[in-house]
């Protein structure tokens, strides 16, 4: 664990390096696991991904964030059916945590579904008012969509944190 504490302040190859060597060990935990699935789904390994995550899960405690990883590995690897296994699982785990749920939205964004996306989005922004990065993926596919609601989205996020860049850049954008 103490290896993976380092790893937060290192680049992902030397994050990979140092949790690899913990891997030939056997010393390593579930959530090291996690940590590293997460290291190769930055790096782009998916597949690897979905190897440390499945060893996470079997290591226990089964935590939401573990289904969500390995949901979001599928994604990356479109396998979809399995994705939404995962994402269900990560879902009736943590039912207060929006993050296995944005990624059933990035699921049917990539079955090119915007419509089912922008349904689940818009249920979220109502469940976690105060979740920027949830009203940041609603306005941003409100305006992809033609939405009238993006320039809502983009105010509520500024109205959470007056300094956010990307908020402020979107309504440049938009504005008439």
């Amino acid at each position: 664990e103490i290896a993976f504490r380092h790893t937060l302040t290192q680049t992902p190859q030397k994050a990979q390096l140092i949790a690899d060597k913990a891997l030939l060990r056997g010393n390593i935990s579930a959530k090291g696991l996690l940590r590293l699935a997460n290291v190769k789904l930055t790096m782009g390994d998916a597949t690897e991904a979905v190897t440390l995550a499945q060893r996470a899960i079997a290591l226990g405690p089964v935590e939401s964030r573990m289904h969500t990883v390995l949901g979001t590995s599928y994604l990356l690897l479109n396998q979809i059916e399995q994705a939404k296994v995962q994402l269900a699982k990560a879902i009736s785990l943590a039912p207060s945590d929006p993050n296995p749920e944005m990624e059933f939205a990035n699921m049917y964004l990539r079955k090119e579904q915007p419509e089912e996306a922008y349904a689940i989005l818009k249920n979220l922004t109502q469940r976690f008012p105060k979740n920027i990065v949830v009203w940041m993926q609603f306005g941003e596919l409100s305006v992809v969509l033609e939405r009238s609601d993006a320039h809502l989205a983009f105010e509520k996020v500024l109205t959470l944190d007056p300094h956010h860049w990307a908020a402020k850049r979107s309504l440049e954008e938009i504005a008439p």
